[in-house]
């Protein structure tokens, strides 16, 4: 019988082996005519977890469901687009106010 922590630990590592590896580009950056795509900017997992006030596990599980932003891997590092959470949580916002 699996502790809910050996649980944890086991969904936390079958999410680290599907995670995609990105190198950094090497492309021109972005052009974009939106002024906040100019100033997006790479958050770890603590600036996130404090910008949508989740639980990490939470954030975890939603990731493996489909249904939060899935982070970009530099190096060791995981990192996810602020663009892409603000999005995520205007696109929340604007659910709770058709329910």
């Amino acid at each position: 019988m699996k502790t809910e922590a050996s649980a944890s630990i086991t969904q936390l590592s079958h999410f680290k082996t599907q995670q995609k590896r990105v190198s950094p580009p090497q492309t021109t950056p972005l052009k974009s005519s939106s002024a906040s795509a100019k100033h997006d900017r790479f958050l770890k997992i603590q600036a996130v977890l404090d910008r949508v006030g989740i639980a990490r596990s939470t954030v975890y599980a939603y990731m493996e469901t489909g249904n939060f932003p899935t982070p970009i891997k530099i190096g060791r590092a995981s990192f996810w687009s602020e663009i892409e959470i603000t999005a995520w949580m205007d696109a929340l916002k604007k659910q709770a106010g058709k329910q």
